[in-house]
């Protein structure tokens, strides 16, 4: 494979992220209790994941608690946070 054809094949599955998501993160679990967001950090950023999550929590009445984050093979976060009282 020649370089030109790797760039290429990288760039596409960089974006086939967002492509399927529909944007650049993606709410993958909401629960009164927690949220989960997949995200590709090329495309946001973890404040703006964050704010996410606030407003997933607020949706319950609570507060976005962030959890240690996991990134896989792929260059996709998984970013959990615990919705608690307060």
């Amino acid at each position: 494979m020649d370089r030109f054809t790797a760039l290429f094949v990288t760039g596409i599955l960089l974006t086939g992220c967002v492509a399927a998501w529909g944007s650049s993160y993606d709410v993958s679990f909401q629960s009164p209790e927690s949220v989960v967001i997949k995200y590709d950090d090329h495309f946001t950023s973890t404040d703006s994941v964050a704010k996410v999550a606030q407003a997933s929590c607020a949706d319950y009445g609570r507060r976005a608690v962030a959890q240690p984050e996991s990134t896989s093979f792929w260059g996709i976060t998984t970013a959990p946070f615990r919705c608690v009282e307060g």
